[in-house]
């Protein structure tokens, strides 16, 4: 059970079991529903807040310096709003042990990685839950002979490909699209150089938008911006293959690398 308060420019939403959640902001436990509103004339049927992609927004702002032995010294700022805010609710009262594990578990494509700080705050005023992690990480960049190999995104992998299926009976539902923008600095090692760095990548979709850059700030420093908008929206089971192709574009263009070579 939910409360309705009718205003003039439209309906407020307020969950009534928890605390936790930003003020008329039910996430993905309310949304985008029928719902019955009883009313002192009778019940009627209204619809809860629908998010746009946009506003199922996350951002990251981080930076990570590079060793000579491959291990990386990092440090990341997020900041989720809409229903990615209810994504890391759940670390909000958790143990140190806990959360170490937690981040463990949520940069998976990160081994041998030691946490030092964490801090998580849940901004109910803005909507917003705001984390900021440092760590550090061994063996991130892979060393042979004289050259190194880096996967530029750190913080960012997406790893989910649809399964394949030959023959597809349903349709396909996107129920919630999301927005992501990243901005990290990268610092290579002085007695390093790049020998060769991934191309800028666009992918254009009607299931969503893809772009990564990666722009050489100074001699030893670069700077990627990631940004990924899913799209919501329902598609027949014929589109299921290039549904598919769009995310695995996407997964593969997340694992882009840079090598380096001894100067």
């Amino acid at each position: 059970m939910i409360l309705n308060v009718p205003i003039d420019s439209g309906d407020l939403w307020l969950e009534c079991t928890t605390q936790d959640t930003p003020f008329a902001d039910g996430g993905d436990f309310t949304d985008d529903r029928d719902v019955l509103v009883i009313t002192p004339e009778g019940g009627i049927i209204k619809h809860t807040r629908i998010y746009s992609d946009k506003e199922n927004h996350q951002k990251i702002k981080g930076n990570y310096i590079l060793k000579n032995d491959g291990s990386i010294d990092a440090k990341v700022d997020m900041v989720s709003s809409g229903t990615q805010f209810d994504n890391h609710l759940g670390y909000e009262g958790r143990s140190n042990k806990e959360l170490d594990k937690l981040y463990k578990e949520f940069w998976d494509n990160i081994n041998n990685m030691i946490i030092d700080k964490i801090d998580v705050k849940n901004n109910k005023k803005e909507g917003r839950f705001e984390e900021s992690v440092s760590f550090i990480a061994d063996n991130y960049g892979a060393i042979s002979g004289e050259r190194m190999i880096l996967p530029i995104n750190v913080f960012n992998v997406a790893s989910y490909t649809p399964k394949r299926i030959r023959d597809r009976k349903l349709p396909v539902e996107v129920t919630r699209g999301f927005y992501d923008v990243d901005e990290v600095i990268v610092e290579i090692p002085s007695d390093y150089k790049i020998e060769a760095m991934t191309e800028n990548i666009v992918i254009n979709s009607k299931y969503g938008e893809y772009k990564l850059t990666i722009k050489k700030v100074s001699e030893n420093t670069l700077k990627y911006t990631r940004e990924f908008l899913l799209k919501n929206g329902k598609y027949p089971k014929e589109e299921y293959k290039d549904y598919r192709n769009f995310w695995k574009k996407v997964v593969r263009s997340d694992k882009s690398k840079i090598v380096l070579i001894k100067k």
